[in-house]
């Protein structure tokens, strides 16, 4: 079986001519199984940077916004989102070939399952999501929750990470759609979509070879010999509060 990638480059696309973005296309294309959607400068920011970084994120981890600007703010940002996932439809259907599987990633295309639906409606979409569903009591907190609901459930199948959060969108899917679900999935609108959770594992193999490797082997050897009889601690976070990287850093303090 083949696989063929779709996304967008996550650099700023407004400046680069048009012959080298011609370019990086046919390079991904014909040496990468790739397909590259190019969303200019003022859709990508608010669509990632706006609503999937400050909107969306946040909520699916427990923080609601509380600054009384921040509805019109999601309202703003939405119409982007809605692009993106709108553009991202338009370039598969474009190179869908009867028989193909389309299969779905993540919280930055939630509408795209049922868009995909409206223009094939035979397809077969699998949608994962990798990061945490929230409550429902957390989710309708969201100005949008019935769209991006409708968006998911254009998927013939939805998996999760975990349990907890399969439930969730199951009881989503009921108390705000009024949809009906049993133990294979939820019923709405004449569609049956199968939910289930399916947590992504390490390649231990790939990670084991990485360990092994001369360059790994190089390091261990520098730092052994800098801080010989020393215990060091090596983290890589991205600075984001929802990360808990400050109390990361005080249970440090606390341990030591």
């Amino acid at each position: 079986e083949k696989f063929k990638w779709v996304g967008t480059t996550s650099v700023a696309s407004d400046i680069i001519p048009n012959d080298i973005k011609e370019n990086i296309s046919n390079e991904l294309k014909d040496n990468y199984d790739s397909e590259v959607v190019f969303l200019d400068d003022e859709i990508f920011q608010g669509h990632y940077q706006s609503f999937c970084k400050q909107i969306l994120w946040p909520i699916f981890h427990y923080q609601i916004p509380d600054n009384p600007n921040s509805n019109a703010f999601e309202n703003k940002s939405w119409k982007y989102y809605e692009m993106a996932n709108q553009i991202f439809a338009d370039k598969i259907a474009k190179d869908y070939k009867d028989g193909d599987t389309v299969w779905i990633h993540d919280y930055h295309l939630m509408l795209l399952p049922s868009m995909l639906r409206k223009l094939i409606p035979h397809v077969k979409i699998g949608f994962f999501l990798h990061i945490s569903f929230p409550s429902s009591e957390v989710f309708r907190c969201l100005a949008q929750r019935k769209k991006i609901l409708e968006g998911m459930l254009g998927a013939d199948c939805i998996t999760f990470q975990n349990e907890e959060y399969m439930a969730h969108f199951l009881q989503c899917s009921n108390r705000l759609l009024l949809a009906d679900f049993n133990e294979y999935g939820v019923f709405y609108k004449d569609h049956l979509t199968v939910v289930s959770y399916n947590p992504i594992g390490l390649d231990f193999n790939e990670l084991n070879n990485q360990l092994q490797s001369s360059v790994v082997a190089n390091w261990k050897n520098l730092i052994s010999k800098r801080w010989s009889n020393k215990k060091l601690i090596v983290s890589r976070d991205k600075i984001d509060k929802i990360r808990g990287l400050k109390e990361k850093l005080l249970a440090y303090e606390r341990f030591l």
